[in-house]
């Protein structure tokens, strides 16, 4: 039987590897987590797809998570084809970075369209106003005769 100090010494039945910072990718969950470092994090959601994953005790990353991780790239592989770049070369560059910056427009699409429908509901509701203390129209302004 052994020791559990043994594990991780090189003695063990199945010695820990050291630690690397490194992607991992889990299928049933659709998400990659990046860590940087070996430790326990507290997560604070940034938006939909993405996460970043702070230190337990201080104020700094240790890594992210980022949902979605399928869309993500069926949205990427669209953008390359849509200039005419193989996607096969988004394999041989790909950098955690360019994942990141994608969530990060796939979820400003979001606010944009949400913004701009905010933006056309403030437009509407002043031209209400506007109109609402508009004169009468005169009759020889409009395309049809009223008088009957």
């Amino acid at each position: 039987m052994r020791n559990l100090s043994e594990y991780g010494t090189g003695n063990g039945p199945a010695s820990l590897a050291e630690f690397r910072p490194a992607a991992k990718y889990f299928a049933a969950m659709d998400c990659l987590i990046y860590l940087r470092e070996d430790c326990s994090y507290r997560a604070v959601r940034l938006d939909s797809l993405r996460t970043v994953l702070l230190h337990p005790t201080e104020d700094r990353a240790v890594g992210v998570k980022l949902k979605g991780t399928r869309f993500l790239m069926e949205r990427l592989m669209a953008i390359f084809k849509s200039h005419g770049v193989p996607t096969t070369e988004l394999s041989k560059h790909l950098k955690l970075i360019t994942l990141w910056e994608t969530a990060a427009t796939a979820e400003g699409a979001d606010a944009i369209e949400f913004a701009e429908a905010e933006r056309h509901r403030q437009y509407r509701e002043r031209a209400r106003e506007l109109v609402q203390e508009a004169a009468s129209l005169p009759p020889d302004e409009l395309p049809v005769s009223l008088a009957a």
